[in-house]
């Protein structure tokens, strides 16, 4: 199989354990390097297929620097902060996974949804 140039955006507060479970998973599949934000944008975009962005902070000018980007993997609590129609326009593939932080979106409306019923 085919090793697909992916890289990796971590969300900058998140539990290390979300960052290290997608290097675990991605990495030895694919040839796959973390984003450095104290680094240049453009060569780390360079011949990127697939873009992993947790927490969705992906910017313009990193998808101005993603041309050979098939894939943009949002992972993310939804995707309300994310410039969608960008993506759209730079003809990106965008997916959304729910990460981190989605369990307490969930328990929240799961405590909505009960004290709807309780009334």
């Amino acid at each position: 199989m085919r090793k697909v140039k992916t890289l990796y955006v971590p969300e900058l507060y998140c539990d290390p354990f979300w960052q290290e479970n997608i290097i675990e998973q991605v990495g030895d599949r694919h040839d796959l390097s973390v984003y450095d934000a104290s680094k240049p944008v453009a060569p780390q975009f360079d011949g990127v297929e697939v873009v992993v962005d947790s927490g969705g902070r992906g910017t313009r000018e990193m998808m101005d620097a993603a041309g050979d980007c098939k894939l943009w993997q949002i992972v993310s609590s939804g995707v309300d902060h994310c410039d969608i129609e960008y993506m759209r326009h730079k003809g990106f593939m965008m997916t959304y996974c729910p990460g981190a932080h989605s369990s307490v979106a969930l328990a929240e409306c799961a405590m909505m949804f009960m004290l709807l019923l309780a009334r």
